[in-house]
């Protein structure tokens, strides 16, 4: 399928309720469990979803839509998020969450995935989610 802005909204809208599916209701273990040092955990990546929202990712997909890479985006701070969400739960997160890009829900899951990386054995191997 050739990229359609208009289509993909069909899938953005719903990213939403899914990731409150999946995370609502979840031990912190698996809310703040990350990949290591300076990775993002399932909270990180929502707290920081809903400060792309506020900071116009639509502006940024239209600029690359009319301009593709002849213009530069304003400067954009990728952690702010910490501060934002700060003293806030996943609750309130969701909460406020609108849309946003698919890849951060893959990025979610593959973080959820990796906290039983070291149980799974020999197995490990047959799952690509944990190779990433």
């Amino acid at each position: 399928m050739k990229f359609d802005l208009d289509k993909s909204y069909e899938i953005l809208e719903r990213t939403p309720v899914v990731l409150k599916t999946l995370l609502t209701g979840l031990d912190d273990a698996w809310i703040r469990g990350n990949e290591g040092p300076e990775t993002f955990s399932p909270y990180d990546v929502i707290g920081h979803l809903i400060h792309g929202e506020k900071t116009g990712w639509r502006a940024r997909t239209n600029r690359i839509l009319e301009y593709g890479v002849s213009k530069t985006f304003d400067s954009y701070d990728r952690f702010a998020q910490y501060q934002e969400s700060k003293g806030k739960t996943l609750r309130q997160l969701l909460s406020t969450w609108v849309i946003h890009d698919l890849t951060h829900m893959a990025q979610i899951t593959r973080v959820m995935a990796k906290q039983y990386k070291g149980e799974m054995g020999p197995w490990v191997e047959f799952f690509r989610i944990m190779s990433f």
